[in-house]
């Protein structure tokens, strides 16, 4: 059985587009912001990462 995980675009793009596997909270986190994203204050930027990352954690078990 198929699991859909909703993620953003930005987070889309770095783990499908750039294959990013095997990764921390940290290095997501890091990862974005590598990216030209532009988010109105860093707790915004960290909340949206660990909420993704979460997601695919629990999805992994």
């Amino acid at each position: 059985m198929n699991t859909i995980i909703k993620i953003n675009a930005y987070m889309f793009n770095l783990l499908i587009e750039n294959k990013m596997d095997d990764f921390s909270v940290i290095e997501l986190r890091d990862a974005l912001l590598s990216q030209d994203v532009s988010y109105t204050d860093k707790e915004e930027r960290d909340n949206i990462s660990i909420d993704n990352f979460y997601r695919l954690k629990k999805m992994d078990g």
